[in-house]
């Protein structure tokens, strides 16, 4: 009757061995199990020791030497989890006392000097984009100076869309009447009036602002868009929505009427019917505006993704 028969090894290539197979088994766990930090520091130490002198009497360690270098890697790729589970690294160095070519007991060194090359980098960046940004302004401006009345329009039109962000109709009405002196044949701006008295009670004022847009715009069709854009910045979806059915009346193949539509149905949360005027946005636009196109496309293919969750939503008991 035939016997197994185990043998017992325990050669010094064997005990390297077990070290590795323990610290590969303890890197990944790092994050999980702070005492594993310390445990793999250890083995370091161990295998730092053995596998030289090992080698030195001959023993051929080809394959562990592999091992210990990309475990060496693997530690070092995960400084940072293994610098956060140690609470004092210098009071770890003083009971290990380690040699200086043991850089794994200096890891919270290492990734502090690594922070801060990280953080000059990024300043001397910084630095360098505002020095150049603010070259190339001044340059520009020298070579191709920016009309006062424009800049001056711009300046007022900024604080506007400011004020409308924070709902102060009224700073952005006073912000919106100045740029007009400077920017007088703008229609957007008349616009803008005219929604910003509807906005504060005002209605019987914003006629005559919307009379000095409709010459400007030389076409009523652009006049409801261009409105229609105005009242969705505002927040008045259903006003955006009329305007956008009112331009489409006019006119069925305006691309831009389909994707106000789309736009002010889309803040009224009725999605079927927003993709599908978004759809018709991107197909009356095609060849004619790439961009328009584009951004058609895109809102329909975040509209289409959200639909599944909208749904999922409404069919979830109220608890």
């Amino acid at each position: 009757m035939a016997h197994d028969i185990a043998h017992d090894t325990n050669t010094p290539a064997d005990e390297v061995r077990r070290l590795l197979d323990t610290a590969e088994g303890l890197l990944p766990l790092m994050r999980e199990r702070t005492s594993a930090v310390s445990q793999l520091l250890g083995i370091f130490d161990q295998l730092d020791a053995r596998i030289p002198t090992l080698e030195q009497q001959g023993v051929d360690l080809r394959g562990e030497r592999g091992r210990w270098e990309a475990l060496q890697r693997g530690l070092r790729s995960r400084a940072r989890w293994a610098v956060s589970a140690i609470t004092s690294w210098p009071a770890a160095r003083q009971q290990a006392q380690p040699q200086p070519e043991q850089w794994w007991w200096r890891l919270d060194e290492t990734l502090a000097a690594e922070r801060r090359r990280a953080w000059l980098r990024g300043a001397v960046i910084v630095l360098l984009v505002v020095t150049v940004g603010v070259v190339g302004t001044r340059l520009f401006r020298f070579y191709f100076p920016v009309d006062p009345n424009v800049a001056a329009a711009n300046d007022r039109r900024l604080q506007a869309e400011r004020h409308v962000r924070e709902g102060d109709w009224a700073g952005a009405f006073s912000m919106y009447e100045q740029a007009t002196q400077f920017a007088p044949d703008d229609p957007m701006l008349y616009l803008w009036l005219g929604v910003l008295s509807e906005q504060m009670g005002r209605p019987e004022q914003a006629e005559p602002w919307y009379d000095k847009a409709r010459p400007l715009l030389h076409d009523a069709v652009r006049f409801h868009v261009e409105r229609g854009f105005v009242y969705l910045q505002a927040n008045r979806a259903a006003d955006g929505e009329r305007e956008a059915r009112t331009a489409l009346d006019l006119d069925n193949q305006s691309a831009v009427g389909y994707y106000v539509l789309a736009s002010a149905l889309e803040m009224q949360k009725q999605t079927d019917t927003a993709i599908e005027a978004y759809k018709m946005a991107a197909s009356l636009a095609e060849g004619n505006d790439p961009d328009l196109t584009a951004l058609a496309r895109v809102h329909m293919g975040l509209l289409l993704q959200s639909a599944p969750f909208e749904d999922l939503r409404m069919l979830t008991p109220t608890p």
